[in-house]
């Protein structure tokens, strides 16, 4: 997915963006939009700094400013060891969940009963894949997702041009989202399970895999759904840690 001669269709996109996770200080590749770990919008975090930045620059402290920095200071750091104190066992859960990860692992998606349920899926989708007629009409005339299952359409994130990359299929069962994505042009082939988190948001966490050339590497992503219709789709995949794959997904009517 990282070949020069991939970028036109590529749905990556690069976006300056802060390394270090403010919410689980995780350290991500430079350039990374969204955290790794926990899914934190680095970017929106690098324009938040950046504000507070320019902020404090401008301001006249005046003489009994640093006091109240230092007080301010005592005051936060005391809420944060509150917070902790708290929030123990959900640190603690948290710490232990990241490292014990199925990354690298991303081989079960295509072996033992597992990949038995998504070859099934995968020969459902090519056997009935998304026409260029379905796609026009599921690109002009999006609806809200209030389902899942289905075949779906990708095309690039925040371009005019709307060239469809790739094709997948969606299958829920109880809380747990399975799905079998096709990429055009690279012969790249996109298998994982997410889970939802809140309303709004889809959450598959080193719980993913990409087979590109007979090669296996694993994948984190999180899927937004968007009002208009569609989900909008980021990745990190340990091919090439500095680069942020993205897309918008539109189901199939």
């Amino acid at each position: 997915m990282s070949d020069s001669s991939l970028r036109p269709s590529s749905p990556v996109e690069r976006l300056d963006a802060d390394a270090v996770c403010e919410q689980c200080g995780t350290v991500n590749p430079e350039e990374t939009l969204i955290c790794k770990t926990c899914g934190n919008n680095l970017r929106d975090q690098r324009a938040r700094r950046a504000l507070l930045d320019q902020v404090a620059e401008g301001a006249d402290l005046g003489p009994t400013g640093g006091v109240w920095i230092g007080r301010l200071a005592v005051v936060f750091g005391i809420l944060v060891l509150i917070w902790v104190a708290i929030n123990f066992d959900r640190i603690y859960d948290f710490m232990v969940s990241a490292q014990t990860t199925t990354l690298g692992n991303a081989r079960v998606f295509w072996s033992g009963e597992k990949g038995q349920v998504f070859d099934q899926m995968a020969a459902e989708l090519k056997a009935n894949p998304v026409t260029p007629q379905e796609a026009s009409q599921a690109l002009s005339q999006p609806t809200p997702t209030d389902k899942y299952d289905g075949r779906y359409v990708l095309v690039p994130r925040g371009q005019q041009q709307r060239t469809p990359l790739g094709q997948a299929i969606v299958r829920m069962e109880g809380s747990t989202l399975r799905f079998v994505a096709e990429i055009n042009g690279v012969k790249a082939e996109i298998r994982g399970e997410a889970r939802p988190e809140g309303q709004a948001r889809l959450a598959a966490r080193d719980t993913a895999g990409v087979y590109r050339n007979g090669e296996y590497y694993g994948v984190t992503g999180f899927a937004q759904i968007l009002d208009t219709g569609g989900l909008e789709c980021l990745g990190l995949c340990d091919l090439n840690n500095d680069q942020t794959y993205s897309a918008v997904a539109y189901r199939v009517p």
